[in-house]
C-alpha cells in the first residue's frame, strides 16, 4: 500500500498505521480508560510536526503507556495570535502525525471548555478516576513552566516528563520548576535522546515565506 502526503505537513503517511486501537474521549465513558495509564501531550500544534511525533513515539516506549492523548488546543493562552479559527487544520496536522495504534488526537479540552492546563488535568480527573494520566512536554515548557496557569498545583497534581529538544538546551537548570525541592519529585525526570530541530513557529515562517513568493 502506498503512503499518501499530507497536504498540511508535507510528510508522507502510512494509511495502515492511521486508525487508533482507542476511541476518543468523551466524559462518561471512564468505565472504558480505567486501569489505563495515559500519557498527555497537549499543544497547540499550530502546526504538528516531527519534533512532536518524537517525543510522542519515545515516551509511548519508555514510559509504558497504554495510549498517548494528543490534546489540540482551542487558545493556547501563553499565545496571543488567536488560533480558534484554524482549529480543524491543527487537529488534522496532528492526526497526520500520531500514526502509531496506540495515539489518538482529542478535542477533549474543547469538549470540557477548559483554558488552562491546570482546569483541563483536575477535570480529567474528576471524570476519569480510575485513569493515571501522566504530561509529556518539551524540555523548552520546563524553562516557562512558571508563566504556566497555577503551575505550581498543577506540577503537584500531576507527573510531568519532560524531552530534552535543540531549542532548550540549558533550560532545565535555569527553569523555576526544578529550584523548588517539593516539586522537583513531581517532574518525574527528563528524557534524553534522539531530538529534532524544528519548531512550529519555523514551519509557519516557511510557509509565510513561500506565500509571499507566490
Amino acid at each position: 500500500m502506498k503512503k499518501r502526503t499530507n497536504s498540511l505537513t508535507g510528510l508522507r503517511v502510512n494509511p495502515l498505521f492511521m486508525k487508533s486501537l482507542f476511541p476518543n474521549p468523551r466524559p462518561g465513558h471512564s468505565r472504558f480508560w480505567a486501569g489505563k495509564t495515559v500519557g498527555l501531550l497537549g499543544g497547540s500544534f499550530n502546526p504538528a510536526h516531527e519534533g512532536h511525533a518524537l517525543i510522542a513515539n519515545r515516551a509511548l516506549k519508555e514510559l509504558g503507556l497504554d495510549c498517548i492523548w494528543w490534546m489540540v488546543s482551542p487558545q493556547n493562552p501563553l499565545k496571543k495570535i488567536p488560533e480558534k479559527n484554524d482549529f480543524a487544520q491543527r487537529f488534522a496536522s496532528a492526526e497526520a502525525l500520531a500514526t502509531h495504534p496506540r495515539m489518538l488526537v482529542t478535542d477533549i479540552e474543547r469538549q470540557l471548555g477548559t483554558r488552562y492546563s491546570y482546569e483541563t488535568v483536575r477535570s480529567l480527573q474528576t471524570l476519569f478516576p480510575k485513569t493515571r494520566f501522566i504530561w509529556i512536554a518539551g524540555l523548552d515548557n520546563a524553562y516557562i513552566f512558571d508563566r504556566w496557569d497555577q503551575w505550581q498545583d498543577l506540577a503537584k497534581a500531576i507527573p510531568f516528563v519532560f524531552y530534552n529538544r535543540p531549542q532548550a538546551k540549558g533550560a532545565c537548570r535555569r527553569a523555576r520548576l526544578f529550584e523548588h525541592r517539593q516539586l522537583r519529585r513531581h517532574a518525574n525526570r527528563v528524557l534524553t535522546g534522539q531530538t529534532r530541530d524544528i519548531s512550529s513557529t519555523i514551519i509557519r515562517r516557511i510557509w509565510q515565506q513561500k506565500q509571499k513568493k507566490v
